[in-house]
């Protein structure tokens, strides 16, 4: 339930309270691999530009978007964590 009387129960900004660049930033912290922007029809976007043929072959998108922030984190998370998983398939047939 939200807090009474004007009051706020964090001292952290509400995400809708952050800029555009803001969140960018924030994402690009946590998920290095990618470049991302929002168009300008609102939808997020990110692109992994260094995408490994061995990571396209474990069926890696380089581009993926989410009309949410959450969205796009989601599906930067699912592409990553594929992505690991082309890399240690590829660890161990050495």
């Amino acid at each position: 339930m939200p807090p009474t009387g004007g009051g706020s129960m964090s001292a952290e900004p509400q995400a809708a309270e952050l800029t555009i660049d803001q969140v960018k930033a924030d994402l690009a912290e946590t998920n290095p691999r990618w470049v991302i922007w929002r168009s300008t029809t609102g939808r997020w976007w990110a692109d992994c530009p260094h995408l490994t043929p061995e990571e396209g072959k474990a069926g890696c998108i380089r581009m993926v978007y989410g009309d949410t922030v959450d969205r796009l984190k989601k599906r930067m998370d699912a592409q990553d964590a594929r992505a690991q998983n082309a890399r240690t398939r590829k660890a161990e047939t050495w």
